[in-house]
């Protein structure tokens, strides 16, 4: 595939449709890749080419950022929610125990009467 301007755009109504060269619509994506990640492109399948309509992210620290966001989107990176399951697990794991034992003294103690 080889970056092309022969995109066009159009007004049509109130929004603006991309023409390729060989007159077929575009659709507007975004990419998810780790190079552009949240980038909008256009590409025809028919004609090989494709044009990015965004600038470069200024920054990797951006590129990451949006990256990992895809990432999450997509279940990939679990790391950050297992962590704060596995956190929430402990709490209800103590706060089962201390109940319990609160439950067990209440019994005993209606027991011991």
């Amino acid at each position: 595939m080889s970056t092309s301007s022969s995109a066009q755009s159009r007004l049509i109504g109130d929004k603006i449709e991309f023409f390729c060269h060989c007159n077929r619509q575009l659709r507007v994506q975004t990419s998810t890749s780790r190079a552009n990640p949240g980038k909008r492109y256009v590409k025809c399948d028919t004609c090989r080419v494709y044009e990015f309509l965004d600038d470069d992210l200024p920054s990797q620290y951006y590129k990451d950022l949006v990256y990992g966001f895809f990432q999450r989107q997509r279940g990939r990176d679990n790391g950050p929610m297992i962590e704060a399951l596995a956190l929430e697990k402990s709490k209800l794991e103590e706060e089962l125990k201390v109940t319990k034992s609160r439950l067990e003294d209440e019994l005993n103690s209606r027991n011991a009467k």
